[in-house]
């Protein structure tokens, strides 16, 4: 049985993303967040979970999240990537294929429940704090 919750890092596919990409934090969500991007077809719940996750790494870099009550493996991770546009940029690319009911599984699995609006709240913040740190 897996960990599934709402929050960006509550779930299996964004705890072995932390763990695998830690060693290398920009490029690790730089490649995610491409892969996202460059889909054509149906991404699956692990990838849709560590690109949310590498959406909001990107959010805590630029200084655009709360940090309390996440691991320290997160907090250390943000800091490492510390803030970078570049990131940002394809963070906002890649929120909408996340976000996608018809090709993004983890939008369809929370959208099957009563949390398919809270999902959709937690991306639309995601998107409001990310575009808030070009300003």
């Amino acid at each position: 049985m897996g960990t599934w919750g709402l929050g960006p890092f509550e779930n299996d596919g964004a705890s072995d993303f932390i763990d695998e990409a830690s060693a290398a934090p920009a490029a690790s969500v730089r490649a995610a967040l491409q892969g996202l991007i460059k889909s054509r077809g149906y991404i699956d719940v692990d990838d849709g979970q560590a690109g949310l996750a590498a959406c909001e790494l990107v959010a805590l870099g630029l200084g655009y999240g709360k940090t309390a009550g996440l691991s320290k493996a997160v907090v250390r991770f943000a800091a490492a990537l510390g803030p970078r546009d570049d990131l940002r940029e394809l963070a906002l690319q890649a929120l909408p294929k996340i976000k996608e009911r018809k090709t993004s599984e983890l939008a369809g699995l929370w959208h099957e429940g009563d949390d398919g609006k809270a999902f959709d709240a937690l991306l639309d913040d995601l998107e409001s704090r990310l575009t808030a740190a070009s300003e």
